[in-house]
């Protein structure tokens, strides 16, 4: 094999024909082959093999650090809610410090449930096995529900939360689709957004319907907030598992790193898309369709 000086590969063979009385070669046939298209596609093939290899790495060097990152975030909440049981039984005559305790453990918990279907989710969506329901649901209850939710956690960390139905735009309320992980990522969103927030800072939670051609319906669902932000170098891999910056939160949780990955298997699953803006008062936005629910299943 060799190289030509105009870069294109060549295989050349040398083919004994004759030989004389001595044996030495007498006449010889030169073959020479254009061998370009193998080479390119040996090369692709290394690249792609070298490209995996680096994902692979990448993978399990994140995965590694999730471990040590769980370890953490499941002892943190546990050794918390173990405290406020003790301070409970030395308060058991306090109601306003039993109060504050029960408040304590259930924000504890809430978190460590929050841990549990994230980390079960990203399972299922690299087993492949996270399907998604198709039932009629409400937009604005489904609305209400979540932003009473995400209300009680920003109130907790210093952020003013705003949006919701008021501030929405939609001629559909009634949609066929899977209502429960519409709910998940609207919630992944808003509390990663709480959580790299600042104090006293910001978070806007709205949709709009963009379109309907009669059966679907495209909604705009927008969170914006007035957040640390994201550099640009972490922009490239904040949607990758397990991927964290690192910045300071408003919590005393730092979370798995798993929120904005589920985000975007799930606007996938929905055939939607998503675009993050990471400066300093933008957010995130996704673009779904749902079908509309008929009168039938509007009842």
């Amino acid at each position: 094999e060799f190289l030509d000086a105009d870069g294109g590969w060549h295989l050349a063979r040398y083919i004994v024909k004759s030989r004389d009385a001595n044996g030495d070669p007498a006449e010889i046939l030169y073959v020479g082959r254009d061998i370009a298209a193998e080479k390119r596609q040996e090369h692709e093939y290394q690249e792609k093999l070298r490209r995996s290899a680096e994902e692979a790495e990448r993978a399990n060097a994140s995965k590694t650090a999730f471990l040590r990152r769980m370890s953490h975030d499941i002892r943190t909440p546990l050794n918390g809610i173990i405290g406020m049981l003790h301070v409970a039984d030395r308060y058991d005559n306090d109601p306003d410090k039993l109060r504050e305790c029960r408040r304590k453990v259930l924000h504890a918990t809430d978190y460590l449930l929050d841990l549990v279907n994230n980390t079960l989710d990203i399972s299922k969506m690299e087993s492949g096995s996270l399907q998604l329901e198709n039932q009629p649901f409400d937009l604005a209850e489904l609305l209400l529900k979540t932003m009473s939710v995400l209300d009680t956690y920003s109130v907790e960390n210093s952020v003013v939360l705003t949006g919701g139905v008021p501030e929405s735009h939609f001629q559909h309320r009634y949609l066929i689709g899977s209502g429960v992980y519409l709910n998940r990522l609207l919630m992944n969103l808003a509390s990663n957004a709480i959580k790299y927030n600042r104090k006293d800072g910001t978070v806007n939670l709205f949709c709009n319907e963009l379109s309907c051609d009669g059966d679907t319906a495209w909604f705009e669902f927008v969170c914006a907030d007035t957040g640390l932000g994201m550099s640009e170098e972490f922009q490239k891999h904040a949607f990758e598992p397990f991927a964290q910056e690192g910045k300071e939160t408003t919590t005393s949780y730092t979370g798995t790193g798993l929120g904005l990955s589920i985000v975007k298997h799930g606007a996938g699953l929905h055939h939607a898309t998503i675009q993050a803006n990471s400066r300093p008062g933008k957010g995130t936005s996704i673009t779904l369709r749902f079908r509309r629910a008929d009168p039938q299943e509007e009842k």
